[in-house]
């Protein structure tokens, strides 16, 4: 399965310096963001699709950053928006800027990831 268009957005976003910002549907058109992730693995999985047909899926391993909220997700607020094509990426750039903090905590982490060997058939 190929990495194309957003996927491998996900994938490089720290190599091509952007931040990733996770939004999660609470209802048909609404969106609510839930902070800040970095992308630390995939794998591929199969499942079924609307149709209930199996098919390949990528499945993202996500690390969530701290918002600044003392570590609490409950703490950041849990705004909701009405998706629309027009303002879509303007609504959401600015409910993921609105959840932040002015001024919050700084915090270094280092991790090592390793990945599997590839399976051979």
């Amino acid at each position: 399965m190929e990495m194309l268009r957003g996927n491998s957005a996900i994938r490089e976003h720290i190599q091509n310096g952007k931040r990733l910002h996770l939004f999660e549907y609470v209802r048909k058109a609404y969106v609510s963001y839930v902070g800040e992730a970095r992308y630390v693995g995939h794998h591929i999985a199969s499942r079924p699709d609307r149709e209930d047909s199996i098919r390949d899926v990528i499945v993202f391993h996500l690390e969530m950053l701290p918002a600044g909220y003392n570590g609490k997700a409950d703490s950041v607020p849990n705004k909701q928006i009405k998706l629309s094509r027009k303002l879509l990426l303007a609504e959401l750039r600015a409910l993921a800027k609105n959840a932040a903090p002015a001024k919050a905590a700084t915090k270094q982490t280092a991790q090592t990831v390793r990945g599997c060997s590839p399976v051979r058939a």
